[in-house]
């Protein structure tokens, strides 16, 4: 999975878990904003805002409605509590996040911690190296409309059917026993897994009509630029090999055609003379067999000829000037892993720990506690009694 598809799961997941949790979140946003306020105010704002908050339907917008009220500055309330905004109850302790930011602190704080920690963590995963090799499809040296090309068909269909003969599995655990690959692996589990791994590490592309290519991922830069070699050769020499076979066969084909047509010419030719010396020639089953010789003569004429350019086609490939295969971008030495991607992983931690931050601001963790009433309020006898 690449690192945009894990972000965009990461930020799914996000999403429906705050959807989810999004009543609970808001009643928890609703209450902290009441522990600021005089008790007999918070009980009232308390009730009105459960209210409301049961009365919208929509889980984001009880989420937003909670936020919004989270939010607010204390001074907004004032009104509603006339001078209990000012009793001495109310006086702020002095804390030790006031002391180093307040909320800026409680933001910041997670955020660059888990980004460190992100940043480290990448330290702990293998790095992994990619290298690529690009192959360009070369077209015969001599005009087609002199010698056909035995292959017509598609880069794309020819690539597919050569990706099935390289990707065997004798092909790749040649390859994994000649270059030491998987060396864990292969000790402890089954061959038949190991070439099943390598299949996972090796990707094609077309790069454009005429051109492909094939890269291999490994946590050795030497090894991955080595096996990448491989399998560019690999194509190059299946693709020609593929050629010279079709060509081969195609001759044979048409060296058996051409025989028995042969063959049947001569047994049309020995009965129509047969039937000449009889006085035959004007019976109706003369006059098919003359048929039948003359359709022979052209298929037969049609064969030659088509012999003749497979020949031709076939000393193209031999002298490889024909349409082949040609590496135009060997493998490269990899210089820096492809991932981990230190940066992103940074990144992200500093993404989640931002949202732990503005979590652990809005539910009111670090906010100073009001403080305890130093003496007997005025009006209050009980604490009198004997």
């Amino acid at each position: 999975m690449n690192e945009l598809a894990t972000t965009a799961v990461v930020l799914t997941i996000t999403v429906v878990a705050l959807l989810a949790l999004a009543p609970a979140i808001s009643l928890a946003l609703v209450r902290s904003r009441g522990r600021g306020l005089p008790p007999s105010l918070a009980v009232r704002l308390n009730e009105e805002w459960s209210g409301e908050l049961e009365a919208i339907p929509d889980r984001a917008t009880k989420l937003a409605f909670a936020i919004g009220i989270r939010l607010t500055r204390r001074k907004a309330f004032a009104g509603l509590g006339g001078d209990a905004m000012t009793t001495p109850e109310m006086t702020p302790r002095r804390s030790a996040i006031k002391f180093f930011g307040g909320w800026k602190t409680i933001v910041a704080a997670p955020t660059i911690l888990l980004a460190i920690v992100g940043y480290a963590a990448s330290f702990w995963i293998t790095p992994l190296y990619r290298a690529e090799a690009v192959v360009l499809v070369v077209p015969q040296r001599v005009p087609a409309d002199l010698v056909r090309p035995t292959m017509t068909t598609a880069i794309e269909d020819r690539l597919q059917s050569l990706t099935q003969q390289v990707m065997s599995r004798t092909r790749l655990e040649r390859t994994i026993t000649d270059l030491n690959l998987y060396p864990d692996e292969r000790r402890t589990g089954l061959m038949e897994d190991v070439v099943d791994r390598m299949r996972k590490d090796i990707s094609f592309a077309i790069v454009r009509g005429d051109a492909f290519r094939v890269s291999y991922v490994g946590s050795d830069p030497k090894t991955t630029m080595r096996v990448t070699e491989r399998l560019g050769a690999l194509f190059i020499d299946e693709n020609l090999r593929n050629r010279e076979v079709l060509a081969e066969g195609t001759n044979e084909f048409l060296e058996a055609q051409i025989d028995d047509v042969r063959r049947r010419l001569i047994e049309l030719g020995k009965t129509l003379a047969e039937r000449r010396l009889a006085g035959n020639d004007t019976l109706p089953d003369t006059a098919v067999t003359k048929l039948e010789y003359e359709t022979m003569t052209t298929v037969f004429r049609d064969l030659l000829t088509k012999r003749e350019a497979a020949k031709m086609a076939a000393n193209l490939q031999r002298r490889q000037i024909g349409e082949q295969f040609k590496l135009v971008d060997a493998a490269r030495l990899p210089e820096r892993p492809f991932t981990p991607n230190r940066q992103f992983m940074m990144l992200v931690g500093a993404g989640a720990g931002l949202c732990l931050g503005l979590a652990m601001m809005l539910s009111g963790w670090g906010r100073p506690s009001r403080r305890p009433p130093d003496a007997v309020r005025v009006g209050d006898t009980s604490a009198l009694q004997p």
